[in-house]
């Protein structure tokens, strides 16, 4: 089960978030954008398990687009770069950046694929 904060890193943190795990793990960064290009939501995800990871911990991938049941605005997953992520991060909500270490502790699913070395964000 996640922490009792993981709405915040759904809100906003979920790009710093994102990036941290794809640095961390070496996992594809992904995203969900719209139609016209816009970015909705970052994550990393593991294709032979057919497991995304974010804030939530592990979710299907075939259910990533959905939140507290309800259809992110972005539609269309594909590979997101990283300088894009890190724009939608420090647009969003980079006060979320220092907890992510602590987020990803008290979370199953993250915790479980962080390398064993302990916190890698600075």
């Amino acid at each position: 089960m996640a922490d009792p904060d993981t709405s915040r890193f759904m809100r906003g943190g979920r790009y710093a978030l994102a990036l941290h795990l794809h640095e961390a793990t070496g996992l594809p960064l992904m995203g969900l954008y719209d139609e016209v290009g816009a970015l909705h939501h970052a994550f990393v995800a593991d294709f032979d398990e057919e497991v995304a990871y974010d804030a939530r911990g592990s979710t299907d991938l075939d259910q990533v687009q959905w939140h507290r049941g309800r259809e992110c605005a972005g539609q269309e997953m594909r590979e997101a770069a990283a300088e894009e992520v890190r724009t939608y991060a420090d647009e969003h909500d980079p006060a979320h950046v220092s907890d992510l270490d602590e987020h990803i502790a008290a979370t199953k699913g993250l915790r479980d694929i962080m390398p064993a070395t302990g916190p890698v964000f600075r």
